[in-house]
Formats: C-alpha cells, sequence, structure tokens
C-alpha cells in the first residue's frame, strides 16, 4: 500500500478536480432552439444556420387514398428518391401553374 506524503501540493489536483466538476453542474444548460415553435411563429430562417427553413407558412391537409393507391404511390416515391409529401406539393403546384387562368382576380 502507497501512502502519499503529507504536503500543501497533494490536495490540490483533488481541489481543483472538484471545483471543475461544480462549474460543470453550475454552468447553464445549452439552449437549443425550438425549430417547430419557430416555424409556427413565421420564422423564415435558420437561427443557427442562416439559411431559409420555408418560403410560406404550411398549413395540414388530410386526404384519402385507396390502400392499392397509396401503396404505389409510396412504393414509386421511394424508388425515385422523393417523400410522398413533396410529390403531392409539386403535383398540386403544377395543377395550380396549369389552371392559374381559371382564378379569380384578387
Amino acid at each position: 500500500m502507497f501512502i502519499a506524503p503529507k504536503s500543501d501540493s497533494a490536495p490540490q489536483p483533488l481541489a481543483a478536480a472538484s471545483a471543475v466538476a461544480a462549474e460543470a453542474e453550475a454552468a447553464p444548460a445549452v439552449h437549443r432552439p425550438d425549430f417547430r415553435k419557430m416555424l409556427r411563429q413565421g420564422q423564415k430562417k435558420d437561427p443557427v444556420a442562416g439559411r431559409k427553413i420555408r418560403e410560406e407558412e404550411m398549413v395540414r391537409c388530410g386526404y384519402y387514398l385507396t390502400a392499392g393507391e397509396q401503396r404505389q404511390f409510396k412504393l414509386l416515391a421511394i424508388s425515385n428518391g422523393h417523400s410522398m409529401t413533396e410529390l403531392l406539393r409539386q403535383a398540386v403546384q403544377d395543377y395550380i401553374k396549369a389552371h392559374k387562368h381559371k382564378l379569380p382576380n384578387d
């Protein structure tokens, strides 16, 4: 068994280690932005990266498909590397462009 000699320098590393541990406990938690809340409030840019989150606020919509349509659509979307939502959004945008002349003037 080894017993360290008594000196003033021996307790310092232990004290330093406990001081570092105390600082770590006392340090405030890292603030992480709530991106979902920011999107709901209309935030346009990611505060960390500075990139645009999205141009306009999104609205949730629900549509019914037959089981066969949903299965085929999902398989085609995955095989082409897209999400179903992305493809639906693009289809709606294409439809609006094609029939925009029928919309009332704002």
